[in-house]
């Protein structure tokens, strides 16, 4: 950036820069460098603050898609209140998705392979799989852990 003319363009009809001491224009300079610095800086933990929520939010999606597979395993009650049995093919879809995404973290898929095949993110997938997870003991129960 062309510090002089941007004080040139401040001062216009005012001062003269030439009437200006040399004293005065290096501090400005030094100054308006000294702004720039900061800008960068600013803009810099700008991103990392931005960098860290984002992944505090893909551990929170990585805990709570265990977790639904956890939850997955157990589905369907099976206790004093009935049966409820989940039918294999709610099963089977919601493993689908769970398989995609486990591929992925293999590292047997690329980016390019993950898209066409899934048409998705993977952070999508996983939040489809939290839902459909979600949605099945929603509608079947599960038996919770003797643990």
């Amino acid at each position: 950036m062309n510090y002089e003319k941007e004080l040139k363009e401040i001062f216009d009809g005012i001062l003269n820069i030439e009437d200006l001491p040399e004293e005065a224009r290096i501090k400005w300079n030094e100054w308006k460098e000294e702004e720039k610095l900061i800008e960068e800086k600013v803009q810099e933990w700008m991103n990392e603050k931005a960098k860290k929520k984002e992944d505090a939010k893909d551990v929170r999606r990585d805990t709570d898609f265990e977790i639904a597979y956890d939850r997955l395993s157990r589905a369907g009650y099976n206790g004093k209140h009935g049966n409820f049995e989940v039918p294999f093919e709610l099963k089977q879809n919601a493993m689908k998705l769970y398989e995609q995404v486990k591929r992925a973290e293999k590292g047997e898929w690329s980016e390019e392979d993950w898209l066409a095949c899934a048409g998705i993110t993977k952070a999508q997938t996983q939040r489809n799989f939290i839902r459909k997870v979600n949605e099945i003991i929603t509608d079947y129960g599960w038996n919770p852990s003797s643990d």
